[in-house]
This record gives structure tokens, sequence and C-alpha cells, in this order.
């Protein structure tokens, strides 16, 4: 192109580099056939929940194929992240009220023991949380946390099958949804 034109030149280069930039965005944020909200993972890159183990609060070592059977929401936090820490009276509550109807929570906190416990104990939470430390990272990677970010929560079936994941905080609506059709 010659020198003639420098405000076209910089257009055209302008226009290819949003292009660009909106087919890497899509490409990084979509599944075929499914629409992509903001902030939720849709891709499931695992078929079914893995074998895993944690330490709980109480250092007894707890695998992942213990709460198969249950519609199980993991959620990945940490006492340091305040999205966190505002999701996890939502999981008391209905730890508390659908848990009798084969809901199980469990808490993996990237963090420390010591602060996990105080925090668990301060705020008296109902259902398993195991220190992942940030081992745990690989972990929620592994379920879908492309971008390692906290809060993440996933909810498996019965069978194990993850049904939906969701970066960041998430709203009490959004949860029921998609729990209650699986209990």
């Amino acid at each position: 192109m010659s020198m003639k034109h420098p405000a076209t030149a910089l257009l055209l280069a302008g226009i290819a580099t949003l292009a660009a930039g909106y087919g890497v965005h899509r490409w990084l944020n979509s599944q075929p056939g499914e629409p992509q909200p903001t902030g939720q993972v849709h891709h499931k890159p695992v078929a079914q929940l893995p074998l895993f183990s944690l330490p709980d609060l109480e250092g007894r070592t707890r695998f992942s194929n213990e709460w198969l059977g249950k519609v199980l929401v993991i959620n990945f936090w940490a006492t340091w992240c305040p999205p966190c820490r505002r999701e996890i009276p939502l999981f008391i509550a209905l730890q508390q009220g659908r848990g009798s109807s084969g809901l199980q929570f469990v808490g993996i906190a990237i963090d420390s023991p010591e602060p996990v416990k105080e925090f668990a104990k301060s705020i008296a939470i109902n259902y398993p949380v195991l220190i992942g430390e940030t081992d745990a990272i690989a972990l929620s990677e592994s379920l879908g946390n492309r971008f390692s970010s906290l809060p993440f929560t996933i909810v498996f079936d019965r069978a194990g099958k993850p049904i939906y994941t969701k970066a960041g905080e998430i709203d009490r609506q959004t949860l029921e949804e998609q729990i209650a059709p699986l209990l």
C-alpha cells in the first residue's frame, strides 16, 4: 500500500485487529451451538467427576467418589476472596434446606488451613470443606476453570456428570435453576 493514504491504511489495520480480536474472543468463549453468557464456562472438559482426594478441616482425607449418588456442587474459593465469602451463606442455606433431598455442597479452599478453619467456624459452614491450597488450582482448571478464577462452581448430577459451571459469583436463582431439576 502506498503512503499516499496513511489514514486508510490505519483504518484497515484497525478493522483487521478488531476482527481478529473478536474472532479470538468468540473462539475462547464459545461452544458450537451454545450461547456464552459472561462469566459462564459451558464447555465440559471432563465427562465425569474425576477421582481426587484432599484433606478436610480435621485433616482426614476425603475422596470425591464418596459423594456419587448425590447432586454435587463443588465450589472453589478462598478466604481472601470477597465474592467467595458473599456466596457461602447461600450454600449453607441450600445445604440446610435441600441436603435431605440429595444435594451436597463441597468447598475446596485455595488457601492455607488456619484461615479456612477460622472462617468456616465463624459462619458455621455445614458442608465439607477441603483444603486444596494452591495445588487445587490445577483441579479447578481440569473441571473447566480456564482462567483460574475464584470463586468457581461446578454442578454434577447424581451420576457424576458435570452439568453446569460458573466462573465468578453465583446468585441464588441461577444455582436453584441448575440444581432443582436434578433433585
